[in-house]
């Protein structure tokens, strides 16, 4: 007597399972992780789990979006504008919206202003 497979509950066959394309990823990032969370990032020659880490947490889509410090930029090239000029006298200028990046209207030298981060109080 020949014994036939019982039909689950809803009649219907079982789907073939797809294995989830993303997920030796998921592993990857849960094990560098893990190493970080154990401080094997901070010893010596262990650069290599951040960077991993960063790179796995892209291809994830994880990764952090770019921050827009346009509008910050911008007060801060013009109040170095309003305290300075150029060494021949002429006025400077910025040379495009959120660029760190002032020019002169006389002599056309170009200037690049540093980044200085605020003072910390502590």
């Amino acid at each position: 007597m020949a014994v036939s497979q019982q039909p689950d509950l809803f009649g219907a066959s079982p789907a073939p399972s797809v294995p989830d394309p993303k997920a030796q990823l998921y592993k990857d990032l849960v094990k560098l992780g893990d190493m970080i969370g154990d401080g094997l990032a901070d010893e010596p020659g262990g650069a290599w789990i951040r960077r991993d880490y960063k790179r796995v947490a892209k291809a994830l889509g994880h990764g952090m979006p770019r921050r827009n410090n346009g509008a910050a930029i911008n007060a801060a090239v013009c109040r170095f504008l309003e305290a300075n000029k150029c060494q021949c006298g002429g006025p400077l200028k910025q040379t495009r919206s959120g660029a760190m990046r002032v020019v002169c209207g006389s002599c056309c030298k170009t200037m690049q202003l540093k980044a200085s981060k605020a003072p910390t109080v502590g």
